[in-house]
């Protein structure tokens, strides 16, 4: 029981970071357009900056989501053993 309540504070841990995570990368996009209609000055700067935050926020995201998949596929274990119904 106890490998069943961990796995699922696990994946719920797991899916708040992936909201927050799938929020911030909304908020780079939007600060990265609000800059692309600035002034010239260190525009270029500023939007390559966000572009390399918006592939790293990416990359959060997939890695996250994989191991989300993964817990998710632990707790399907934990419930019905090593059954590959699917």
């Amino acid at each position: 029981m106890a490998r069943k309540d961990q796995l699922s504070e696990e994946i719920r841990l797991l899916t708040e970071m992936l909201k927050l995570l799938w929020l911030t990368l909304i908020a780079l996009i939007g600060s990265v357009g609000g800059l692309a209609l600035a002034e010239f000055g260190l525009r270029i700067v500023a939007i390559g900056a966000g572009v390399v935050a918006i592939v790293t926020v990416v990359g959060l995201i997939g890695y996250l989501y994989r191991r989300l998949l993964a817990r998710i596929a632990n707790m399907e274990e934990v419930y019905y053993g090593n059954l590959h119904w699917r």
